[in-house]
């Protein structure tokens, strides 16, 4: 092998993983959670945004903001802000019963209580950056985060079955 092939991809490494970490991060928090905002209702009625707020006072977190998105996917993610943000897709609240949407509603306000919506935004805007970002540790992390939030909803439901349910009836 030529040995400077070598330098110059650590060369390359070195260089764009800062730019491309530096731009995955202004993009996660400055242009992400506008495009959401955009795209989304806020909900200020119905059994889920007061379960949202009960739980949210329980789990010592400001008030969490219930908003729902156009999509017929069933897709849910949170985001993090000065109240924390919940999204919720249209398909989803049609496709779930009400348990299993305050199961979703559980796990993602862990995410918010654990600041893992910049993390998770971050790692993706990053992975479409970096070359080297198909590291297994990032995808560890990941999982790990998921599981965390996981083990919160199925703990405060006690069960894990509206959860499991949630999680096969989207696929």
């Amino acid at each position: 092998g030529n040995p400077g092939c070598a330098v110059q991809v650590t060369q390359v490494t070195t260089l764009t993983l800062p730019v491309a970490m530096l731009i995955a991060g202004i993009a996660a928090t400055l242009l992400v959670p506008r495009l959401n905002l955009y795209k989304s209702r806020k909900m200020t009625r119905g059994k889920l945004v007061s379960f949202a707020r009960t739980e949210s006072a329980k789990a010592a977190l400001p008030a969490v903001e219930i908003h729902a998105f156009e999509s017929s996917k069933p897709l849910a993610f949170s985001q993090a802000s000065s109240t924390g943000r919940i999204f919720i897709s249209i398909g989803m609240m049609e496709t779930l019963t009400q348990k299993e949407l305050e199961a979703v509603v559980l796990h993602e306000m862990e995410h918010l209580r654990r600041s893992t919506p910049l993390f998770k935004a971050s790692t993706i805007l990053y992975r479409l950056f970096s070359p080297i970002s198909a590291d297994g540790a990032f995808n560890s992390s990941l999982v790990a985060e998921e599981r965390i939030a996981d083990e919160y909803a199925a703990k405060m439901q006690g069960t894990d079955r509206y959860l499991r349910s949630a999680k096969k009836k989207a696929g």
